[in-house]
């Protein structure tokens, strides 16, 4: 699509902080691309796939045709607390202005998925649409955004 099409972005919902170390990787940052895409977050990212394309794009970067493809997370909340100024947060939605950029994502309906609600008993009693279709502010008290991590040493058990 690059090559053909002419397409110079690519974005995807994925972790905030993790995308942004992919993005550090395409343009030359250390490790490897399977780190950069185990990253991203979620388990549908760990691909070969996934590896091999965030590849291409540091090679494609690389080279004389570089045009700066940047890796983005589409996160609306990390990305307005990121604008806002803070690396890290943590956000008590009953403080936030509602004529505030950051009131209207938090207010809005967004997809929030279901990672860790199998975990909860009485989650699995509500109906899916009611926890994976509300907005923020409705779903949780508060949040907390970490948009700059970087692991400086991985422990294992």
């Amino acid at each position: 699509m690059v090559k053909n099409n002419g397409v110079r972005a690519f974005a995807l919902e994925g972790d905030y902080g993790g995308c942004g170390q992919v993005n550090r990787y395409i343009h030359g940052g250390e490790g490897t691309a399977q780190e950069a895409a185990a990253a991203i977050g979620f388990s549908i990212y760990r691909t070969e796939e996934m590896a091999e394309l965030i590849s291409y794009m540091r090679q494609y970067n690389e080279s004389e045709k570089r045009t700066i493809q940047v890796f983005y997370s589409h996160d609306p909340l990390a990305k307005a607390a990121k604008l806002a100024g803070f690396d890290i947060c943590w956000l008590d939605f009953t403080k936030v202005p509602e004529n505030s950029e950051l009131g209207r994502q938090a207010s809005e309906y967004t997809y929030m998925g279901t990672l860790g609600e199998s975990y909860s008993i009485i989650m699995r009693f509500l109906p899916p649409s009611y926890r994976m279709f509300q907005p923020p502010a409705v779903l949780y008290d508060s949040m907390i955004f970490v948009t700059d991590a970087n692991p400086t040493k991985i422990l294992e058990e």
